[in-house]
C-alpha cells in the first residue's frame, strides 16, 4: 500500500511539475511575443527574436525532461 501511493504521490509531483512549467512558459513566450510587436524593426529587435527562440528551446528542454 505505501509502495502505491509513493508511486502515486511521485506522479502527482511530476504533473504538477509539467504543467507548471507549461503554463510559465506560455506566459513567457505570450510576453515575449507581445513586447516584439511594439519593438521597432533594427538590431534590438533581432536580439529580441534570438533570445525568444533561446528560451522556447529552454522550455521546451524542460518539458521534454520532465516526462
Amino acid at each position: 500500500m505505501d509502495l502505491l501511493l509513493g508511486r502515486v504521490t511521485q506522479q502527482a509531483v511530476n504533473y504538477a511539475i509539467r504543467s507548471g512549467v507549461a503554463i510559465t512558459g506560455g506566459y513567457a513566450m505570450k510576453q515575449c511575443s507581445r513586447l516584439l510587436q511594439s519593438t521597432p524593426k533594427g538590431d534590438e529587435r533581432r536580439e529580441l527574436v534570438d533570445l525568444q527562440f533561446r528560451l522556447e528551446s529552454k522550455i521546451r528542454v524542460r518539458l521534454f525532461l520532465c516526462e
